[in-house]
């Protein structure tokens, strides 16, 4: 059974302003620098059928406990994306993600929701942590989904930071 993850980050401004900045190529690789990724690649590419996939491929210092750090190393590769669908006729965009762990045996799935009220916008995530693990897979599901929602937390402080100007690498 997967350990499920839900969690809800706000941004002060539009939803067309908040996408846009989500799709921003610069804003994906300095997300991915100032969670603590290293070797930092962001890409963004729109599909003919109105989508907009989000990728940012980095390396995370593995800040985990010995007997989890023992199973992956001192580092983690990890590979998230995102794949939005177009705004729907009141500006809502649903979309999923996954998230690629190498040389960890847990898989994290889910979807996001954007929606704003004009000032305000909430990128909604509703997720699925599963270790395949015997033992201690119910462990790592927990460490990985406070880990998620640390990174959640920095994401939403980051996001904030760009809206505001704050675009140094």
């Amino acid at each position: 059974m997967a350990t499920r993850l839900q969690a809800t980050m706000r941004f002060p401004a539009d939803a067309q302003t908040v996408f846009a900045m989500l799709s921003d190529e610069a804003y994906v690789a300095l997300k991915g620098r100032r969670t603590g990724g290293r070797e930092v690649r962001a890409e963004v590419r729109r599909p003919d059928d109105g989508s907009v996939v989000v990728v940012c491929d980095r390396v995370l210092p593995a800040k985990l406990p010995g007997y989890a750090r023992s199973l992956v190393g001192d580092t983690i590769h990890v590979v998230e994306t995102h794949t939005w669908s177009p705004a729907d006729a009141t500006g809502v965009r649903a979309g999923r993600f996954d998230v690629g762990l190498e040389s960890i045996p847990v898989a994290i799935h889910g979807t996001l929701q954007l929606a704003g009220d004009g000032t305000e916008t909430t990128d909604s995530v509703d997720a699925a942590v599963k270790a395949s693990v015997p033992f201690i897979g119910g462990k790592l599901e927990r460490i990985a989904e406070d880990l998620i929602r640390r990174y959640l937390a920095k994401e939403e402080e980051v996001g904030a930071g760009w809206l505001a100007g704050d675009h140094e690498q």
